[in-house]
Formats: C-alpha cells, structure tokens, sequence
C-alpha cells in the first residue's frame, strides 16, 4: 500500500419541528389558551378592506386587489373584497350591476356601485342585489359594518340575546364545548374552571381539594392543596 486514505464521513442532522396552530371558526383568531372574537375594525382606508381574521392574526386591512384588462373591481371597501366585473365601451340601462353581498340598496337611479351601502354592524347580506339587510341570528355575530355572514360564538363563548356584535365568554368555573350557544355549563362540584374554557376537562378541582383517580378528594390535615389547572 502506497498509503492511507482516511475518510471521514460528516453527518449534519437537522431536526425539523412544526407547530400547527388550533382551529378557530371564521371570524375567530388563536392566542393562547383560547380562540378570541376579531377586534371590532370599523373601517379601512379607502383602497382597503378586512376579510377577517387568520388562524394567528386578529384581523388586518388589506389592499384591493386588482382586476385583470378590461374589468372593473366595485364594492371593496371593509369587510368586503368587492367584486371584479366586466368593462363595456357603451354603458346602457342593458347592464345592471347588483349590488355585492355585505351591501344593500333600497334606492333608485344609482349609477354607480360605490352607491351600495355596507350592512351594518350586527347584520349580513349572504346575496346580491338585496334591498336590505337581514339580522343576525342568535349567538351569531357580525363585529363591523359590510359582513356577508354573521359567525356563531365558538366554544368557550356565548352569545348575549338582542346583541349581535360580541360574544361573552364562558366565567370561572364555567365551560362550554359546542358553538352558537347562549349558556354556558357549569362545572362540577367542587371543580372550578378558568374563563373560556372549551371542556369539561378543563374544570379541575377547587382550592382545599386534590385529585385521586379523577376524583376531587378534600385536602387532609397539614397540607395545602391549591387550585392546580393543567
């Protein structure tokens, strides 16, 4: 042998980690522990709107997009990306434009779209062409102005009756797993629970008990047994 070869084999391990955030219904954004209601955006500047919320973000204006040639885009503006129509060399009474979802009008000789008035706060319009909007149901909500659907107060929350705006969420020692209610469960005795909690695994036992075998087992003498939430 004329030598010696030594080679060396280098190993580079990456692991890669992901994280995936909970699901949250529409209208609805994740920070922890719990899905929260998006702030109540009033209005975006002129150019923008706000289709809601993301899974991790409570809710951004963003900037209309635009058409492709020959198109025209009506109706953004708010909760409502607008719609893109068709551009015409000569405008007659042939063409009729109905006014988007999330808007209404009840008036006559409108030439333009922009005449379409967003839907108020706590009301929708899920059509074109509505003359009106309609109120959202019970424990459904519709934070600001220009909605095309009302949400349901997700789990953890309940809805107030005659207000379509918020969603209260569920108190101490309360929980609640279903979506679109006006109550909230109570845990049971003697377990407590925090605010927002989405189950009833969420409710462990009060202050002066502990735990045995999913069992709340007051606390014995000489000893101090707190409120241990998981």
């Amino acid at each position: 042998m004329k030598g010696l070869f030594l080679i060396l084999f280098f190993c580079h391990c990456f692991i890669k980690i992901s994280f995936s955030l909970p699901s949250c219904p529409d209208g609805y954004y994740y920070r922890w522990p719990q899905c929260w209601p998006c702030p109540a955006i009033t209005a975006c500047p002129s150019g923008y709107y706000s289709d809601g919320c993301s899974a991790s973000s409570g809710g951004v204006c963003k900037k209309c997009d635009a058409c492709s040639a020959n198109q025209f885009r009506a109706g953004c503006g708010n909760a409502s990306a607008g719609v893109c129509y068709q551009c015409h060399g000569v405008v007659s009474s042939n063409y009729l434009f109905p006014c988007p979802p999330g808007t209404y009008s009840n008036a006559t000789g409108n030439s333009r779209l922009s005449h379409c008035l967003p839907c108020e706060a706590g009301k929708y319009s899920d059509q074109s062409g509505q003359l009106a909007c309609k109120t959202c149901q019970t424990a459904t909500i519709a934070p600001y102005a220009g909605f095309s659907t009302c949400y349901d107060c997700p789990p953890g929350f309940k809805g107030i009756i005659g207000n379509y705006l918020t969603c209260d969420q569920c108190g101490v020692g309360e929980y609640q797993d279903e979506s679109r209610q006006t109550t909230c469960k109570q845990c049971p005795a003697p377990r407590t629970s925090r605010p927002n909690t989405t189950a009833i695994d969420g409710c462990v036992c009060s202050s002066g008990y502990y735990e045995v075998d999913g069992q709340c087992q007051t606390c014995p003498e000489n000893f101090v047994c707190p409120i241990s939430y998981v």
